[in-house]
């Protein structure tokens, strides 16, 4: 797994200020975003506040998000639950489903990261809209 940059780490921290971030509609390749995203390889992080009933809390979950072109990391509250790396087999084309241990999500608002690595041509998010899911496992 390439590790991540010092700023992507930083974004994987609940306190980080993304203020400045534009905002993007995903899932969506990099080409598919346009302007910049379309002529970029390398780093990227993806913040999004999802919101959880209380009588939701505790309990078991995974998180899918489709495939990812090409390596990825998640961290969810500041907490690093998975990953896909190079070492994958097809790992620009495996869909991702992370196991969220119970304790992770708390009733009310938390902070999913997803940090990707595009390492040439087309990265992203290469799923479509129902690969992206958060559900119980029990």
């Amino acid at each position: 797994m390439t590790p991540a940059s010092p700023e992507a780490q930083a974004a994987a921290k609940p306190g980080f200020d993304d203020s400045a971030w534009a905002e993007v509609e995903l899932p969506a390749s990099w080409d598919r975003l346009g302007g910049e995203w379309a002529r970029s390889d390398g780093e990227a992080a993806f913040r999004r506040t999802i919101d959880l009933a209380p009588e939701l809390a505790g309990r078991d979950f995974e998180i899918r998000l489709g495939p990812i072109d090409d390596i990825d990391e998640v961290w969810i509250n500041g907490v690093r639950i998975g990953g896909t790396g190079r070492e994958a087999p097809g790992h620009w084309a495996k869909p991702r489903i992370y196991r969220i241990k119970p304790g992770v999500l708390k009733a009310g608002s938390n902070l999913v990261v997803v940090r990707v690595v595009d390492l040439f041509s087309n990265g992203g998010f290469t799923g479509g809209r129902d690969d992206m899911e958060l559900r119980t496992r029990n």
